[in-house]
């Protein structure tokens, strides 16, 4: 695993890029691994175990000036990960329809995946789980699509 330390910004403009990057990662996910460290910095030596590795909190992530007239995130050191990451995550939110064995079909708003469970609200206050693994297709909708006559 390259240490994250070594890896120097040209600028302190890209600095402040890749440290938004970060937060808006772990503010959508919860959880940034080495791996999408690695890849907002543009280096291509991310490895399979860059990918169980990182962070569930980043602090400030002060920015310091090298030596070099180049510039590095000053991120805390990355642990190993249990956080387990959704197969959907950029479809939390979105309006849910799914299609199950038996000719059933849920519909919904995406809440989560727990366990490889999708987690939908159904109706307001009402969730339903189902099973990642009995899913047949899935559609999926920014907003809730109205019905066609």
């Amino acid at each position: 695993m390259l240490s994250v330390v070594n890896v120097i910004l040209a600028s302190e403009e890209d600095a402040n890029v890749v440290r938004d990057a970060l937060r808006k990662l772990l503010n959508l996910y919860e959880v940034v691994t080495v791996a999408d460290y690695l890849e907002l910095v543009g280096s291509s030596s991310s490895t399979f175990a860059d990918q169980k590795v990182g962070w569930t909190e980043l602090g400030d992530i002060p920015i310091a000036r090298t030596k070099d007239a180049g510039f590095v995130l000053d991120l805390p050191e990355p642990k190993t990960l249990d956080v387990p990451r959704s197969a959907f995550p950029f479809l939390k939110g979105w309006w849910i329809v799914v299609d199950v064995p038996g000719d059933q079909v849920y519909e919904g708003k995406l809440i989560d995946e727990l366990g490889g469970t999708m987690i939908l609200e159904v109706e307001p206050s009402k969730r339903h789980g189902i099973a990642m693994s009995t899913i047949k297709k899935i559609d999926a909708y920014r907003e809730r699509p109205t019905p066609q006559d």
